[in-house]
């Protein structure tokens, strides 16, 4: 009996050692689960980009403003621009279509942070941005100037716009949501000097804050405010000092609610096609002969 008792002991040990791998836990069974589903996810996202791309169905919504000569429409109401042109020509060489949708910059960034629309050019990455949206290589620089009533440049003439603006009380109009550099940035974080940067959803609202005495000066891009003052006629009006005042690169930013990292990854490599057969220098040099 002791024997019979002993050996059943031996066996009810043996059972609940298991003889083999210790069970998994929940908690592991949950992760692994976890990761396949994401793993079983992002194939099939990529899988559904690509097939889009390839069957034609690949749509994409471009938002764009008003801001010659990157984003403008034209006498015939079609939409174009250095920056709209550059987009349809990548689209096209990936196998997506572009539809068009205007707004104001501000609420361009809205529908890409929502979803509502695809993608949007002429961006500068920043980390807030990075948060809901992915970005492309860098396609063309941009350069901001500032802008005076005409005859005043000797007025305001300093060495920096910290000078102006905290030596000479300059007031300086900026849009809404745009991304002005270091400088500017600083300046903006400085609670005795920020009054001194007035906000507008465009440049045309500045022009004419700057004509009426609201504003001292004007922040924009060299080739967007000439085209402004050519359309507007007000050459003998405005005049740029004789600087630069910001330097950087733009790309085009995806929504990441609506946009895969693939797509974007073949949108960088028709960039540096483009670069490298001389498409993206094409199209730039018909918007900036002057």
């Amino acid at each position: 009996m002791r024997h019979s008792i002993g050996l059943t002991l031996i066996l009810l040990f043996l059972s609940a050692c298991g003889g083999g791998e210790p069970a998994k836990t929940e908690s592991a069974e949950t992760a692994e689960q976890a990761a396949a589903t994401a793993a079983e996810t992002a194939s099939a996202e990529t899988a559904k980009s690509e097939a889009q791309a390839a069957t034609g169905d690949c749509q994409l919504t471009l938002g764009w403003e008003s801001y010659e000569p990157y984003q403008f429409r034209d006498l015939n109401g079609d939409v174009r621009g250095l920056d709209v042109d550059v987009v349809t020509a990548i689209a096209e060489r990936v196998g997506c279509k572009i539809t068009y949708q205007q707004g104001e910059w501000r609420e361009l960034l809205d529908g890409i942070k929502s979803g509502k629309l695809d993608l949007i050019a002429s961006a500068t990455r920043t980390e807030d941005r990075e948060e809901y949206a992915y970005f492309s290589d860098p396609y063309r620089e941009e350069a901001f100037s500032l802008y005076v009533r005409a005859g005043e440049a000797n007025k305001w003439a300093a060495k920096s716009i910290r000078e102006m603006v905290r030596d000479k009380n300059m007031r300086i109009g900026l849009i809404d949501g745009y991304v002005y550099g270091g400088v500017i940035e600083d300046l903006l974080g400085e609670p005795e000097l920020a009054p001194h940067f007035i906000s507008a959803s465009f440049s045309e609202s500045h022009a004419a804050n700057l004509l009426d005495g609201k504003i001292d000066g004007l922040m924009e891009d060299a080739y967007v405010a000439e085209a402004m003052i050519q359309r507007k006629n007000l050459g003998d009006r405005i005049e740029r000092l004789p600087f630069n005042y910001h330097k950087g690169d733009v790309a085009i930013m995806f929504s990441k609610q609506s946009v895969q990292p693939d797509l974007v990854q073949r949108f960088n490599e028709t960039i540096a096609a483009m670069k490298s057969d001389g498409k993206l220098e094409a199209i730039s040099s018909r918007y900036k002969k002057k």
